[in-house]
């Protein structure tokens, strides 16, 4: 289902910031599976509510006075870099929000997790799911301010990273375009920088998940093989019990949120199936020297998440990467001119997709 249309939520019908719970974190490279799992992780349970993408990157980094009188410029920033703009609520309904998230916090030296949770609150009552207990929220690039996540909301808050085999992640940016960017694919600077991201993202999520029980790994295979198992690991992280009758958990799928600009790219989520043998179509779908690559590049993350690569002589490699090296190189050039041409022409669409960096 299409996101529906932003509105105000009202002193009324807006709960307290109390009412909700710290917030969590699902995480993700991009093409990793993660709107799938979000849909069906939205039908378990009638107290979880996963959020579409939105993104709180900027109000964890925010560096200056974070009161309760900074939070309308903490609002300011976010907003202006695109990270709420599925979160449902209208402009007039954000500056309300972050209203009261000021009267809420008023004295304290650090409003920022009080802004989230008003947000959070208000965005929930707007989509008619002001009695959700637990918010699992949706943005790939959280993983890499982990430190920053913990430090803001506290050891409560808990963070899920789901991942997926490195070259059926690379093979679907590949040919994917991305939907606020639709002039470029996920992965714009080729094999090289889809293989450089996934190790970057898979290598932060076990480390972090080594030094805290807050983050817990899921692999997409895994929960392909056996949702109801993976699913219920996840619930019990987050502190739940798995709980919904089999109508209910259709009916929630169904309306589950996903942005008009996604629907597209979401085609297979939004079917409700579980393919299997999608799984494994970056076999057939894959070049040669981009599986070479990917394979050479996220060997550590591979590693440390249990997926399988031969071993490569390094004399057959030189070619691949170097043919690789130019297309990344073209690649990002290219990225940068085009940015800064829709940017200028002002048609850039606001939004996130994950891969602009």
């Amino acid at each position: 289902m299409q996101e529906s249309p932003a509105r105000s939520a009202t002193a009324a019908d807006a709960p307290t910031t109390d009412a909700l719970p710290v917030p969590s974190w699902l995480t993700y490279d991009s093409r990793s599976g993660s709107t799938t799992l979000s849909r069906r992780l939205d039908a378990l349970h009638r107290g979880l509510w996963v959020t579409p993408e939105i993104g709180f990157d900027t109000v964890v980094a925010w560096k200056g006075a974070a009161g309760a009188d900074a939070l309308p410029a903490i609002a300011q920033a976010s907003a202006a870099a695109g990270d709420w703009v599925n979160l449902g609520l209208a402009p007039d309904a954000i500056a309300a929000a972050v209203r009261a998230a000021q009267r809420t916090a008023a004295g304290a030296p650090d409003a920022r997790a009080v802004l989230v949770r008003t947000l959070l609150a208000h965005a929930a009552a707007a989509r008619g799911r002001a009695g959700v207990t637990h918010v699992l929220v949706k943005n790939g690039t959280h993983l890499r301010s982990v430190e920053a996540f913990r430090a803001t909301f506290g050891e409560g808050t808990r963070m899920v990273f789901l991942a997926r085999d490195p070259r059926a992640v690379a093979e679907s940016k590949l040919r994917t375009r991305r939907p606020y960017h639709p002039w470029e694919t996920f992965a714009w600077g080729g094999a090289i920088h889809a293989a450089v991201r996934w190790n970057d993202y898979a290598v932060r999520a076990t480390d972090a998940a080594a030094r805290w029980p807050g983050m817990l790994v899921v692999r997409f295979e895994d929960y392909a093989a056996n949702p109801g198992e993976q699913s219920a690991r996840i619930l019990a992280h987050l502190g739940m019990a798995p709980a919904g009758d089999a109508a209910a958990e259709s009916a929630s799928a169904a309306t589950y949120a996903i942005p008009a600009r996604e629907a597209a790219i979401h085609a297979r989520a939004v079917s409700g199936a579980l393919d299997a043998a999608a799984l494994d179509e970056w076999r057939t779908k894959l070049g040669a020297r981009e599986r070479l690559v990917i394979e050479r590049l996220c060997r550590e993350g591979m590693r440390r998440l249990g997926y399988d690569a031969a071993a490569v002589d390094a004399a057959r490699l030189a070619l691949p990467f170097a043919l690789e090296s130019a297309r990344t190189a073209y690649g990002i050039a290219r990225h940068a001119a085009l940015g800064r041409w829709h940017r200028w022409r002002g048609t850039a669409a606001a939004g996130r997709d994950g891969d602009g960096g």
